[in-house]
């Protein structure tokens, strides 16, 4: 069972968070209903190397909606940066609530 977005990194790179990672990029295919997203992951030791990363790929499948807010143009290059992360119903916001009441009983809703 899925209990936290972090969950989803497996037991690899012990240390492995979606905070503070970076994405770069989202492939989504409606027909299908699939998402593939590409992130620069944090996997250091927050003790001592927090500042190692790799590259990971979070994939969805029996994708219901995805939804972003506007990144706007960043001068320095970066890419989208995630700062928090957890059950759709954790977000707080009316448009989280909103989305929640629509998501089918026993699927999963997160928000990035």
């Amino acid at each position: 069972m899925i209990n936290t977005i972090d969950d989803f990194l497996g037991t690899a790179e012990p240390c492995a968070s979606f905070h503070d990672a970076r994405l770069i990029s989202v492939q989504i295919n409606y027909d299908q209903r699939e998402l593939v997203s590409n992130w620069s992951l944090y996997v250091g030791d927050p003790e001592s190397e927090r500042e190692r990363t790799r590259p990971g790929r979070l994939s969805f499948s029996g994708l219901l909606f995805w939804v972003v807010e506007p990144y706007g143009q960043v001068l320095d290059g970066s890419r989208p940066w995630l700062t928090s992360y957890g059950s759709l119903l954790e977000a707080g916001t009316d448009l989280a609530k909103e989305l929640s009441e629509r998501v089918p009983q026993g699927a999963s809703a997160w928000y990035l």
